[in-house]
């Protein structure tokens, strides 16, 4: 018979890790991080391999497709997002659609780069849950001490779920993960 106090211990834990905020770091830091996305829109789902490199001025984004049918170079700098796939290179205003795979696609990109850091916004407010943030329904169904490893966002008709599979930091930070 499991005593009181194992219970109590118990119930204790599972209250702390259920509502443990994601870590969150500051927004200058260097940061990257491989993994998977499913883009749905329009009832066509897109697979894709992410890699994500946060610098201090902008952020690099390679989308590749399955056995190399198609590819993107997203960069994110102040007001404008570029994109490059192959003969197309366009520049587009911060926070509008974007071309990507011959179809118009909203995606909150800036944001996303808080939400990827276990910020709601760029104000720095932890995210310790769902939330609801112009229009963007955001889960973060699985984490670690390193961030984010799966999250789901939904607006409308547009779906997003991005799995991270390894996070990198730079030594200075003395954060390193190891999976």
């Amino acid at each position: 018979m499991i005593s009181r106090r194992v219970w109590v211990t118990l119930l204790v834990l599972f209250c702390l890790t259920a509502c443990t905020a994601i870590p969150v770091v500051p927004n200058n830091e260097r940061w990257s991080f491989d993994g998977k996305a499913s883009l749905r829109q329009a009832g066509q789902t897109r697979l894709f391999s992410v890699t994500w490199d946060k610098y201090p001025d902008r952020s690099e984004i390679r989308l590749s497709a399955a056995l190399g049918a198609a590819s993107a170079d997203i960069t994110l700098v102040e007001g404008s997002v570029r994109v490059h796939s192959g003969e197309i290179d366009e520049t587009y205003p911060d926070g509008g659609s974007i071309e990507l795979a011959g179809q118009k696609i909203a995606l909150p990109l800036r944001d996303l780069e808080h939400w990827l850091r276990g910020r709601q916004n760029a104000s720095g407010q932890a995210i310790t849950g769902d939330f609801l943030l112009d229009g963007w329904q955001v889960s973060i169904l699985k984490s670690d001490e390193s961030g984010p490893r799966l999250l789901v966002m939904t607006h409308q008709d547009v779906s997003l779920r991005l799995r991270i599979k390894q996070w990198h930091f730079p030594v200075e930070s003395s954060r390193v993960d190891s999976i």
